[in-house]
């Protein structure tokens, strides 16, 4: 709640929250906050706990699944209609095999958003440091850091699943402009805006960002 009063106090239509204390307030009084405040909840993040959704074994998953279902039928009443998820830019296993368990296990997700009518946004992270592994640990596997990757994956899982555009990450991808424009705007879920310091591929890391 103190969130959302701080934004709406500083201007912004909107917020993303957290689905953990608006389940614990309730529908009917997450809604009136939101009316009160004349602010959107605007997206919220996928609940389910690490190693989930692409690491645990299937009857993990499939729990999962039937208490996302209830998640997501909380959050389409309150007015929402998207999550999010960050994907790793590494993976445990070869990139093609780990791709397959990815799309499969959000191909499943996203049958079960579907029936509250939401959508799914991924966010990559382009940041080399972020591709590199551990120091003295072994040689980490790629998996999907750009745009037009994460791109393809969405469009290989379900119609309802688009991208996090996060102008942040798709510059230290090392993207341009092109990247952005073929994507049809039905799959860009939700954007981050956030402005670089001028840094060498090598000097960048996660959490210096100024704003736009």
């Amino acid at each position: 709640p103190d969130l959302a009063r701080l934004a709406a106090r500083v201007g912004f239509g909107g917020v993303d929250w957290s689905l953990g204390a608006a389940k614990t307030a309730g529908v009917d009084a997450t809604k009136a906050l939101c009316a009160e405040l004349r602010i959107r909840p605007s997206i919220v993040n996928l609940p389910m706990a690490r190693p989930l959704p692409f690491g645990g074994d299937q009857p993990a998953f499939d729990e999962a699944l039937r208490a996302l279902a209830d998640d997501a039928a909380f959050t389409a009443s309150v007015g929402c209609d998207r999550m999010m998820l960050v994907l790793s830019p590494t993976g445990p296993a070869p990139k093609a095999e780990y791709r397959k368990v990815v799309r499969d296990r959000l191909a499943a997700i996203s049958e079960v958003l579907q029936r509250s009518h939401l959508e799914l946004g991924l966010e990559f992270l382009g940041v080399q440091q972020f591709r590199a592994g551990r120091e003295g640990g072994p040689p980490p596997n790629p998996f999907i850091w750009t745009l037009p990757e994460t791109m393809a994956l969405a469009k290989d899982s379900g119609a309802n699943i688009g991208v996090i555009l996060d102008i942040w990450h798709w510059h230290h991808s090392g993207a341009t402009v092109a990247d952005i424009l073929p994507p049809p705007a039905s799959r860009i879920v939700h954007g981050h805006l956030a402005a670089a310091n001028a840094q060498q591929p090598e000097e960048r890391r996660g959490d210096p960002r100024r704003e736009p």
